[in-house]
């Protein structure tokens, strides 16, 4: 119950996050150049959050074994990267509402494959009638609170 509670209050960051990073690309000129601020601040304050934590001796070992990781375990950073900037370039011409609720719809669609085969690595978890009933009430619901 308590993760639950974690990502639902997780969930209410990133509309306030494309807000802010919208308004800073008023600033820099680019969706990219804003996602690129937003990403270095990102990550200036998780290396001194982590050097805080784990100590610097255990955050060079842990870089260290990151390396032997497969190079598809990299992608996650491109693929955050590509999501701010997505999402910096959406919300002046969508709006806040859209621009969250559109990308839930495809998190839905993408996560029912992941878990029905079994991609990167993931338990396995089949497809149902009651899994398809959901993401159609996610798309209803995403097509009824955008207007569309």
């Amino acid at each position: 119950m308590l993760v639950l509670l974690i990502v639902v209050l997780t969930g209410l960051l990133p509309p306030l996050q494309t807000a802010i990073n919208s308004r800073l690309n008023g600033f820099v000129g680019s969706p990219l150049r804003a996602a690129l601020v937003s990403f270095s601040t990102g990550a200036l304050v998780l290396v001194l959050v982590v050097l805080l934590v784990f100590g610097p001796a255990n955050v060079i070992a842990d870089l260290a074994e990151a390396t032997r990781a497969p190079a598809w375990m990299w992608l996650g950073g491109i693929l955050g990267a590509a999501i701010a900037s997505s999402s910096i370039f959406a919300f002046p011409r969508l709006g806040s509402i859209e621009t969250a609720l559109w990308p839930l719809l495809g998190s839905v669609t993408a996560s029912i494959g992941v878990d029905a085969a079994g991609w990167l690595g993931v338990d396995q978890r089949p497809l149902s009638l009651l899994r398809l009933l959901g993401a159609l009430g996610v798309l209803i619901g995403v097509s009824a609170a955008s207007g569309a």
